[in-house]
């Protein structure tokens, strides 16, 4: 049997105590008491899950809900691999040029992965960084332009 990935995730609280048993210890320990995620799956997943909960149990999934933030470029996007606006970690350590910033881009235009028009922002974005900035900043850079335009 194959279910859709976020319908079985929704699942994940009452299959982890035992349900459908609602035995003595499922009764103790459902429902959970925090789930920590990010907002950007709030009506993907969590929402699911609760409404999933609620109606098999006549309770929530969990007491308490925390969101973390996310990590955006400097754009205000969200950093995704997919994208390919995530900050490859060995850049940071080892330093990167422009030339070199701008090939990885490059290759994620012909793998599809951005289009003509995010290729050419992250150009124009990356051409607003020196190396020695890169090099040592960029992280704590994209984490506080995230911070400050939300």
């Amino acid at each position: 049997m194959l279910l859709d990935t976020w319908f079985s995730s929704g699942l994940l609280p009452l299959t982890a105590r035992g349900w459908p048993n609602l035995d003595q210890d499922f009764k103790r320990f459902y429902p959970l008491s925090v789930m920590e995620t990010g907002y950007d799956i709030l009506g993907l997943w969590v929402s699911r899950m609760a409404s999933l909960s609620k109606h098999l149990t006549g309770e929530g999934p969990v007491r308490r809900v925390l969101l973390h933030g996310m990590v955006c470029d400097g754009h205000g996007k969200k950093m995704t691999k997919s994208l390919g606006n995530v900050i490859d970690p060995i850049h940071v350590v080892n330093g990167v040029t422009m030339d070199q910033l701008h090939q990885v881009s490059s290759e994620h235009h012909e793998r599809g992965l951005l289009t003509q028009e995010q290729l050419d922002r992250a150009h124009q974005g990356q051409r607003l960084l020196s190396p020695m900035v890169f090099r040592h900043a960029v992280p704590m850079l994209f984490a506080c332009h995230c911070l400050k335009t939300k």
